[in-house]
């Protein structure tokens, strides 16, 4: 069936889609595959497909939601999809995650709730995530060999998934923080900014994407900073600004920065009632592991090619960390002979 559909034109794939047949018996196949995950891959290809035939031929968006509509009404309400992340090799899980991000925005709470209450979806997803932060992904988008730059477009595409579910399911955020996502995701950073002297835009897109992922992850409020605190992820956040703001020159560069800035800010954001405890320990590590101060005053802002706006904003945000420490935190920096 898949070397069929490689034969089609996009105007007949289309056809598929619009006729409503071969979409059911595609998902019929994916509900009944069990523990054969590289038939998965196989239709995970086919449905990436179609929805490619979709773009190449200018569907409304009509056609394009109706389509959404057969995969999760065909794939018992979407948890058959889910299946898509526990194929066997890299490109499948590529093209599956390019197909449930497809579909994700027309979905959304069909596929948040199967997603959390199957435990396999949830580590693939998750182990997708911490081998991408652990390998060179970043190098590998211009090399000749094409399982490599399989690997480059996994991690775009986990990130990007990512980035859509960590905005809208809160609890989907609480268990990539306590799986240590935002480690892996910091780390996805930090291997983009080792390649960027290869101009890549997409490179440098992906790091943005990771880090508004991070950013999702610190805004689901105290419970989630606490952990990220003690597990060391501020003083990985400060790193990464640290090497960021050394390599800006690009409009992306500094996009990545403000974002990282947002993320800083995020973790000491008094509440309506003014100071709390949270943004008072968070300021301490900040202050204290992390040496933002340091890094902002002394590394940050003498850059020359930084603009003038990120410096602005660096200022407010070390005016933010500033504020929510305790008094004799404040005193400590004073006296320091670094001061």
């Amino acid at each position: 069936l898949e070397g069929l559909a490689q034969m089609q034109t996009p105007t007949v794939l289309r056809g598929w889609v619009v006729e409503g047949r071969v979409v059911p018996t595609v998902c019929a196949a994916l509900c009944r595959i069990g523990s054969s995950r590289s038939a998965a891959g196989s239709l995970a290809r086919i449905l990436n497909g179609m929805s490619q035939a979709l773009d190449m031929t200018q569907a409304t968006p009509e056609e394009i939601a109706a389509f959404a509509e057969q995969l999760v009404r065909h794939t018992e309400n979407g948890k058959a999809m889910l299946k898509l992340l526990q194929v066997e090799d890299t490109r499948s899980q590529a093209q599956g995650l390019l197909l449930l991000r497809r579909v994700y925005p027309y979905t959304k709470a069909l596929l948040g709730r199967h997603l959390l209450s199957d435990p396999a979806s949830i580590a693939a997803l998750m182990q997708i995530l911490q081998t991408a932060g652990a390998s060179s992904w970043a190098n590998c988008s211009d090399g000749e060999d094409k399982a490599v730059r399989d690997v480059t477009m996994l991690c775009a595409e986990c990130v990007q998934f990512l980035l859509l579910v960590t905005k809208e399911d809160g609890d989907v955020r609480m268990i990539v923080t306590f799986q240590d996502g935002a480690e892996a995701l910091l780390a996805i950073v930090a291997q983009a900014l080792t390649a960027l002297h290869r101009g890549e835009a997409a490179v440098v897109r992906t790091a943005i994407d990771a880090c508004s992922c991070v950013l999702h992850l610190v805004g689901q409020g105290a419970v989630a900073q606490k952990y990220m605190r003690e597990s060391g992820h501020l003083a990985m956040v400060v790193r990464t600004v640290r090497c960021a703001a050394a390599s800006a020159g690009s409009g992306q560069m500094e996009d990545l920065i403000a974002i990282l800035f947002d993320v800083v800010a995020l973790f000491v954001k008094a509440s309506k009632s003014g100071k709390n405890a949270e943004a008072a320990a968070n300021a301490k590590a900040l202050i204290r592991g992390a040496s933002v101060v340091e890094t902002i005053g002394v590394e940050v802002l003498p850059i020359p090619h930084l603009s003038q706006a990120t410096k602005v904003r660096a200022v407010q945000v070390l005016d933010a960390v500033l504020s929510a420490a305790e008094e004799s935190l404040l005193g400590c920096i004073v006296k320091a002979p670094s001061g």
